[in-house]
This record gives structure tokens, C-alpha cells and sequence, in this order.
């Protein structure tokens, strides 16, 4: 899986376009993009206490 983050990460690094995510630094062009991202890759980063 994280491969596959690897190479999502490259090619927004490439296209250097749209909104980015100020958790991971993707980037997206547009805002539905971003939202759908962030609930797919970092609600599940939320839901963990932090101890």
C-alpha cells in the first residue's frame, strides 16, 4: 500500500497543480479530489488516540 502512495505522491510532486493536502502535501484538482483523499488516507489517522 504504501508503494502505491509512493507513485500517487510522484505524480502530484509532477503536476504541481490544484489544492494540496496540508497533512501529506498531495496535490488534487479539485476540492472533491482533496476531500475524498482525506477521508480515505487520514480519518484513519484521526481515530487513533494519540497517547
Amino acid at each position: 500500500m504504501r508503494r502505491k502512495e509512493e507513485l500517487m505522491q510522484q505524480r502530484s510532486d509532477e503536476t504541481r497543480g490544484g489544492i494540496v493536502c496540508d497533512k501529506c502535501g498531495m496535490s488534487f484538482d479539485t476540492k472533491e479530489e482533496l476531500d475524498r483523499h482525506v477521508e480515505e488516507t487520514h480519518a484513519a489517522e484521526q481515530e487513533r488516540p494519540s497517547s
